[in-house]
């Protein structure tokens, strides 16, 4: 099964443009900077949605990445607010 799944991935990946598998790399290499950077993230939703529509126009797929990511420690901590 684990298998299965990393020969998905890898299938997903490789259908990726260069430059957003360079950037999925650059990610992985440094996570532990990229997940200090992304939680603490002072930006609101609507700065998010503003630089992301202005990364994908430019194809900046690391800044996608890192504001995608950003975006989803954002929501998890929203939902964590609610729940309190």
């Amino acid at each position: 099964m684990e298998n299965n799944h990393k020969n998905e991935f890898e299938e997903l990946f490789l259908q990726l443009p260069e430059g957003a598998q360079g950037a999925l790399h650059w990610i992985y290499a440094n996570i532990d900077l990229v997940v200090r950077l992304c939680q603490n993230l002072d930006m609101a939703e609507e700065e998010i949605a503003l630089y992301l529509d202005k990364a994908q126009e430019r194809k900046d797929y690391i800044t996608i990445f890192l504001l995608t990511i950003a975006r989803m420690y954002l929501e998890t901590d929203d939902t964590a607010e609610r729940m309190d």
